[in-house]
């Protein structure tokens, strides 16, 4: 990719093809740095991201709950999991509207009476999107201001380019 762009930018006129080339390197760059960070950080990233599904998965349950939409554990994953697939519907932005649609749907199909099924589907909704996406915002800008180390150096290469 990055040499197929190399000779679309040297084909382009003025600007935009020195934009580009500006860029050289760019892509590989990020290649590198993300094997990098794959080949050290898996074992972390695999863990975090199951903990996130885990409480992901566990809010849904307790928002049918708190509605009182008692459904048995496994309905409940099954749910989250058609949530989740639900997601990837390139439709919309992450799915809204079709994942909540879907959720819904098969909420009723498990037996949860319709106002019960939609009010926990609204209200898992608001906390993955309206509370899940400021809070994730603020920690990062706190993380931003106080981490200890300083940011790594944008011209220095990777490790993996390093090596090669």
């Amino acid at each position: 990719v990055d040499r197929r762009l190399r000779a679309v930018a040297r084909r382009l006129p003025g600007r935009a093809g020195r934009w580009l080339l500006s860029a050289d390197g760019a892509l590989l760059s990020v290649r590198a740095r993300t094997v990098d960070v794959l080949r050290t950080g898996w074992r972390g990233l695999t863990l975090g991201m199951a903990a996130y599904l885990f409480l992901q998965a566990a809010l849904l349950y307790a928002c049918l709950l708190a509605v009182g939409a008692h459904v048995q554990v496994a309905e409940a994953v099954a749910v989250f999991a058609i949530n989740r697939m639900l997601t990837t519907a390139v439709v919309t932005p992450s799915g809204a509207g079709i994942s909540e649609t879907g959720t819904a749907a098969l909420l009723v199909s498990f037996g949860v009476p319709a106002g019960p099924a939609a009010a926990a589907t609204i209200l898992y909704s608001f906390y993955t999107y309206a509370v899940e996406i400021p809070a994730g915002g603020a920690a990062w800008v706190t993380w931003v201001l106080f981490r200890r180390t300083p940011p790594a150096d944008p011209v220095a290469p990777p490790r993996a380019l390093a090596r090669k």
